[in-house]
């Protein structure tokens, strides 16, 4: 994605690479200009825009090679032809300038403080400071135009902030912005009436007398004139104590929570998760966390717990407590699984649609049904994803949203490798990507088998960002899940608990078995009901390599590092392939993450699933490779070699050749038995 950043000295960015220092000069001037404008410009008004003191021949040569200058740079996003020059809003872009302009001239941003505080953030400085084009008047004058415009949109946005923080009894709040709103506009008699109100309101009777003499001196200065007579007047009305603070409105209480009940699946009691509870409730009461990640393998109960999380939330709806100190800070969820939509577009617009119908509607109380409603597929909308994510971004400036995506792995499809995403879910990382970057007040919890690959990313660079990767339940809370319904502890019981390895899908599955069957039929250590057979089939989507790896880890006695483990790897594959696949088998969930270094860990319930499809039962484990075995003539045969393009090969090969200098023990080939292929 493009980000221009034009208040204050330019800054643009593409996929968070800066290209401040390749876009500068007349280069950077054309960029603006196109950037600004919504509609295709004349090749020749450009021309004249930015060399109005030479020949037009000679102006518009010169605009051809500033514009293959820029092509190269931002080349995707102008829509050049032969007459007309445009900049592409079609594709996903962020930049201050329009976003301020834009959403300035809505009626919903002026009414609300938090929007307005919202936007006037971005306005740091003037726009394009510092940026000097000689030899271009007529770009010159655009520039102080656009300069001009921002800055009385500014003054205007502050001024609106500043009345509504004054009428709604926040004062010190209000103080900040008419500080700012004078820094800007000295002379500005208006802001300076309401400073004067808001040092009285605030118990400052003499800063807000002096703010009066304040007010005189600048207007003598400037413009030679006294103040007008209501700011006289006020100042009178201080000075004899007339003016009193007038009663402060009513504005902790807060609003109950707008919930879309029948998407959100019915709950039941947890057993083991406090710790994991209470972290998604810090997270959540934060303002600055943005995206929340629920990750882990089937049936660790990753949905139970975000439809726990959400029915506590909403026990503290009705909280009379202020919304940032409150333990529920959100006005509205909506909890949608990606089962119900195809696409993204389809998500954004359903998002879109509901919070458009709550907005002025009166909040929800329905009990949570049985069964969570069957939604039809929905229409493919009109819109173009950038547009529906930039409605989508004011809304959640509007006021704080909880947004649950529960079922996240399925933008990788139900079939095929789990490493691309399925059509329509192309812009799924775009849309974190401007949950995390930009500023809003609202959340998403996004609950998943599989992590996204551009979560980790996010998760590195921006403290916005929180992942909560679930496990299975410790030996007591197993013990308690299989005791409901007043069973009695006993040892074969505490067995079976030990069997499920802690599993809460296994645990249940076993659990209702015992009603029917009892304890001395459960004794084989199995996974159990369809989280098995969700295992099953997520394993025979991992790549050979990958399934290869898991076994292997299971065999050896102790857990090997990454850089043991490739020794014994039996594979021809490269070193890069597999990393790559330790990669995305920790984001899949099927080994635990680590740091480098660190040893493999199997989780328990991955480990016992391994154990009970593997060929080999743990007393053939082994610290050794797995010896090649004969095939029916007698010779010894590997495992299917890993097919690998010979450009890509090539390529690989040149990377390890360049890398042996830094660890040769690591990156040195080694012979196959068998083979004339040399793996690394």
């Amino acid at each position: 994605m493009l980000k221009a950043i034009f208040f204050g000295v330019p800054q643009i960015y593409y996929n968070h690479d800066a290209l401040t220092g390749a876009l500068s000069g007349r280069c950077l001037a054309l960029f603006a200009y196109l950037a600004l404008t919504n509609q295709p410009q004349d090749r020749g008004i450009l021309a004249d825009l930015l060399w109005s003191e030479i020949g037009e021949q000679q102006a518009r040569q010169n605009l051809r090679y500033v514009l293959y200058d820029l092509r190269k740079i931002v080349g995707d996003y102008l829509i050049v032809t032969r007459n007309t020059i445009a900049f592409d809003r079609q594709k996903a872009h962020w930049i201050d300038a329009n976003i301020f302009a834009d959403y300035l001239a809505t009626k919903e941003t002026v009414a609300e403080p938090a929007l307005l505080q919202d936007l006037l953030r971005l306005y740091q400085d003037e726009f394009l400071a510092g940026l000097v084009i000689q030899n271009a008047p007529g770009f010159e004058e655009w520039l102080t135009q656009q300069r001009h415009i921002f800055r009385q949109q500014a003054t205007g946005a502050l001024l609106r902030l500043s009345n509504l923080y004054l009428s709604q009894g926040e004062y010190s709040a209000g103080l900040v912005v008419t500080q700012r709103l004078l820094q800007l506009e000295p002379w500005q008699e208006e802001a300076h009436r309401n400073q004067m109100c808001l040092l009285v309101f605030s118990g400052q009777r003499l800063a807000a007398l002096h703010q009066y003499a304040i007010c005189q001196q600048v207007l003598q200065a400037e413009f030679g004139v006294e103040p007008e007579a209501a700011t006289t007047a006020l100042y009178q009305a201080i000075e004899t104590g007339k003016l009193t603070p007038p009663a402060r409105p009513a504005h902790n209480v807060k609003t109950p929570t707008q919930v879309n009940w029948d998407a959100i699946p019915p709950t039941a009691p947890l057993y083991g998760r406090t710790e994991e509870m209470a972290r998604l409730h810090h997270w959540l009461a934060d303002p600055q966390r943005r995206l929340v990640g629920l990750f882990g393998l089937t049936g660790q109960g990753k949905s139970a717990l975000a439809a726990e999380l959400v029915a506590q939330l909403m026990e503290t709806a009705t909280d009379h407590t202020d919304a940032h100190t409150g333990a529920n800070r959100m006005e509205v969820l909506l909890w949608s699984s990606l089962h119900t939509f195809r696409t993204l577009p389809q998500l954004l617009q359903e998002w879109l649609t509901q919070l458009t119908k709550l907005r002025n509607s009166s909040a929800i109380h329905v009990q949570i049904p049985k069964e969570a409603a069957f939604q039809p597929p929905l229409d493919e909308p009109q819109e173009t994803v950038e547009t529906l994510l930039q409605r989508l971004l004011t809304e959640l400036r509007r006021r704080p949203v909880l947004l649950v995506v529960d079922s996240g792995e399925m933008i990788y499809g139900a079939t095929g490798p789990l490493t691309e995403y399925q059509p329509g879910w192309g812009a799924f990382d775009e849309l974190l990507r401007r949950l995390a970057d930009n500023e809003h007040r609202s959340c998403l919890l996004l609950i998943s088998r599989i992590t996204p690959t551009v979560w980790e990313a996010l998760a590195r660079r921006s403290s916005a960002v929180r992942t909560l990767a679930l496990t299975g339940l410790s030996a007591d809370a197993s013990v308690a899940l299989l005791q409901a319904g007043g069973r009695t502890v006993t040892a074969p019981l505490r067995t079976l608990a030990e069997q499920c390895v802690g599993h809460p899908q296994s645990l249940v599955t076993m659990r209702d078995l015992l009603d029917s069957f009892g304890i001395d039929l459960l004794t084989e250590p199995t996974l159990a009901g369809s989280a098995l057979r969700i295992l099953q089939a997520q394993f025979a989507r991992l790549a050979p390599i990958e399934q290869s790896i898991l076994h292997q880890v299971t065999l050896l006695l102790t857990s090997p590092t990454a850089a043991t483990l490739w020794q014994q790897i039996p594979h021809t594959v490269t070193l890069v392939a597999y990393l790559e696949a330790l990669h995305t088998l920790q984001r899949q969930h099927w080994l635990l993450p680590s740091h480098a270094g660190a040893p493999l860990l199997l989780s328990p319930l991955v480990r016992r699933f391994l154990e009970q499809s593997s060929p080999h039962t743990p007393s053939q484990k082994s610290s050794a490779v797995v010896k090649p075995q004969p095939d029916d003539g007698g010779q010894a045969r590997l495992p299917r070699p890993l097919a690998l393009d010979d450009e890509r090969l090539r390529h690989l090969e040149g990377q390890k050749r360049r890398k042996a200098e830094v660890a040769p023990s690591l990156y040195a080939p080694r012979s196959v038995p068998g083979s004339d292929v040399r793996a690394y």
